[in-house]
């Protein structure tokens, strides 16, 4: 688990964030303001709207494709392999920083629904490849179709170019972690 303030990573399901008490004004934190304590503040924030946005997204498309039953994790590495399929779960593991042991857990219930599958690997006879069925391919490929998403609820409140300088601030906060 990863501990960020008043969240925790890993524990999101038990842990009250900041986010379930409403936002934090981050433009009333100043910059360098009280040190190490007012950054951590604004990257807190940062963090808690992003907890928010995911599970607004996936509610979502819960609806929309009528997959409920999937967890925040499952639903990441299926989005992982419509990306990058095949995989082995080591694979997987280590570019989300998880343990082999618990993307296992998490492929072995994708596979139950018949979303993924395991494949021989020829490189290594027992690590096998895991891939996406053709159930698993189209729910991911409903999360990747614009027109399947609410744009008429996004587009007048957010600019593409605030998306795309979003999509940065964000790439770089995973690659610093």
């Amino acid at each position: 688990m990863i501990g960020l303030g008043p969240l925790a990573l890993g524990d999101l399901g038990t842990r009250e964030s900041r986010s379930m008490q409403g936002p934090l004004d981050v433009s009333r934190v100043t910059p360098g303001g009280s040190g190490s304590r007012a950054y951590g503040a604004v990257v807190s924030a940062l963090i808690d709207e992003t907890v928010r946005l995911v599970a607004r997204v996936k509610a979502a498309t819960q609806g929309e494709h009528g997959l409920g039953a999937l967890s925040g994790s499952q639903w990441v590495v299926l989005r992982w392999l419509g990306q990058f399929e095949p995989q082995t779960v080591p694979q997987v593991a280590r570019a989300h920083s998880l343990s082999r042991q618990h993307v296992q857990a998490l492929v072995n219930r994708l596979a139950e629904e018949g979303l993924v599958e395991f494949v021989d690997n020829p490189a290594h006879k027992r690590s096998r490849l895991l891939r996406l069925t053709a159930a698993g391919r189209d729910y991911v490929d409903g999360l990747s179709r614009p027109d399947d998403w609410p744009l008429d609820r996004l587009r007048p409140a957010v600019a593409d170019e605030d998306l795309r300088a979003a999509t940065r601030v964000l790439r770089k906060v995973v690659e610093a972690f």
